[in-house]
């Protein structure tokens, strides 16, 4: 990460989805909570105050939600991976960093508040 970067962070956007690697979870489905930072320079929006010079939050949204949304996947990596690299394919950013948690996540015997995986990517 470049110190010069500016950043656009979408934070505690909540899904329902039928992600997971045990039946339940596929069929049951979950909440999760997915952030996101888009790492970037901010600087012309800054001067011009058009949106055209910056990344439009409700697109980088809506992406996500429909990832989210969408069919079932067993891993939160692969689902990161998804996610960063619609992101990255749709506007020119330096990285991104994609984190998705489960907050309610069953593991036999054990007691926590959630799991989460977090990735950086960069553009090419």
């Amino acid at each position: 990460m470049c110190e010069l970067d500016d950043l656009i962070s979408l934070k505690g956007m909540v899904f329902y989805g039928y992600h997971g690697v045990n039946d339940s979870e596929k069929q049951d489905g979950q909440s999760f909570v997915v952030d996101v930072d888009l790492g970037l320079n901010l600087h012309n929006a800054g001067q011009t105050d058009l949106l055209r010079d910056t990344i439009d939050y409700s697109a980088v949204y809506k992406i996500v939600e429909n990832i989210m949304k969408g069919p079932s996947k067993n891993l939160l990596e692969h689902l990161a991976e998804i996610v960063a690299d619609a992101i990255l394919k749709e506007w020119r950013m330096n990285y991104v960093i994609v984190q998705i948690a489960k907050p309610n996540v069953q593991i036999r015997d054990a007691v926590l508040q959630g799991t989460s995986v977090r990735i950086r990517r960069f553009n090419s």
